[in-house]
């Protein structure tokens, strides 16, 4: 069964595939009914495989439920991963204003597995090769903005908890934080 798109939802898809570094011939959506929701609450999530043949895919809400969309880039199993951006769109139908630097609490298997505690919002042009990717845009008549979502661990999250958004950066900046998402962790845990 292929996954139906609004016309909002196919015009976003279209810019982000055109806008990121993806190969879009390996592009995939996906859909997802979360525990506990009620009907007609599929997330629609997309993902597609880093251009050059690298073992990275980028993965992307498609704003169903949001005019927010969350960006990832990461190594692991893409259906997964997905499933991880769906939760985090649900939480932000349940939040006012999500911004840059906001941190999500993420309490799903994954993220226990991993000993991650959520994700920190950021801005998409932190990825070198994007640094002119916008921060909202006007999609269809909607304005949507752009997270880059980065993994917290639980010291990182006392980090930011303790010395704010600068501290944490700084952590980052010393430590030479990855923020590509590494899931493959969690293959091999299993």
């Amino acid at each position: 069964m292929s996954v139906q798109l609004s016309a909002f939802e196919n015009e976003l898809y279209i810019y982000l595939l055109e806008n990121l570094p993806v190969d879009d011939s390996a592009a995939a959506i996906c859909e997802f009914e979360l525990l506990d929701k009620e009907e007609n609450s599929a997330h629609a999530v997309a993902y597609s495989p880093l251009s050059g043949g690298a073992q990275y895919n980028f993965v992307f809400s498609l704003g169903r439920h949001s005019k927010n969309v969350f960006i990832c880039i990461a190594k692991g199993d893409a259906k997964e991963i997905a499933r991880s951006i769906a939760n985090i769109e649900d939480c932000d139908v349940t939040e006012n204003g999500l911004a840059i630097d906001d941190f999500i609490d993420l309490d799903i298997d994954i993220f226990r597995r991993n000993d991650w505690k959520g994700v920190l919002l950021m801005p998409v042009y932190l990825l070198g090769t994007l640094d002119e990717f916008p921060l909202h845009k006007d999609i269809f008549g909607i304005q949507t903005n752009f997270f880059l979502t980065v993994l917290v661990s639980e010291d990182e999250y006392l980090c930011l908890k303790s010395k704010g958004i600068d501290g944490l950066m700084d952590k980052f900046d010393k430590e030479n934080k990855d923020i590509i998402a590494d899931f493959e962790k969690d293959e091999e845990k299993r």
